[in-house]
């Protein structure tokens, strides 16, 4: 219906707009944090399948399935290195078969979950903190190293494929249109009193097109 879901960290929520920006409601208990069911920690990543809502809850380490309207559906993933085990996973996205993946910033590779939550496998490259993640238009999976600073392309069964060097240096964001166009975004806190997003285009073979943006202290759908 147009609504636009936000995870605020800093407030441990989830807001929700119309398409017109106007705020329908808060998921979650803004501006305090908790591990309860339907609470979140520093929420970062999101994604939406149908009537469902997949939040990153970051500092609880796991992933809360809640219903769009926000009641608490179930849980999977909790501290820790070990299959089915995450440490501050940042971004989800789902496949066409309904399978989630979630980067994880503090394991360095992404976690892959059947739809129930159930572990399924894990990718693994020369990641240094991997966010950001999007699929293109052939089911290849795209993940943005913020460390290295260069964004790694794998099948969705985790077989690397290629990678490419971002313009500038922690990329975060990366969404891609059905056209191959890559949208890599990246947020820049200089002293740590502004931050910049910066936001580029790109092809999927690489060629630069254009700065899009450049502004000063908001996000542009990072993640």
């Amino acid at each position: 219906n147009g609504d636009v879901y936000a995870a605020v960290y800093g407030n441990h929520s989830i807001e929700v707009f119309n398409k017109e920006g106007t705020k329908l409601r808060s998921i979650g208990t803004p501006g305090t944090s908790g591990s309860g069911n339907g609470q979140f920690h520093n929420p970062r990543g999101i994604a939406i399948r149908g009537s469902v809502l997949y939040v990153a809850d970051t500092n609880n380490h796991r992933i809360q399935k809640m219903t769009t309207s926000g009641e608490f559906i179930s849980k999977f993933g909790s501290s820790g290195s070990a299959a089915g085990q995450l440490s501050s996973p940042r971004c989800i996205r789902l496949d066409r078969g309904g399978r989630i993946f979630v980067s994880e910033s503090g394991n360095n590779r992404v976690s892959v979950f059947e739809a129930d939550g159930t572990f399924a496998y894990h990718i693994k490259g020369n990641f240094s903190s991997p966010w950001g993640l999007g699929f293109d238009a052939s089911g290849s999976l795209h993940v943005v190293s913020y460390g290295s600073h260069d964004v790694h392309v794998f099948t969705s069964d985790g077989k690397f494929l290629n990678k490419h060097a971002s313009p500038f240096n922690s990329p975060a964001g990366i969404a891609i249109d059905v056209e191959g166009y890559i949208f890599l975004g990246a947020s820049i806190t200089p002293a740590m009193l502004h931050t910049i997003t910066v936001v580029w285009l790109y092809l999927i073979q690489n060629i630069k097109l254009l700065e899009l943006c450049k502004t000063s202290d908001m996000f542009l759908g990072l993640p």
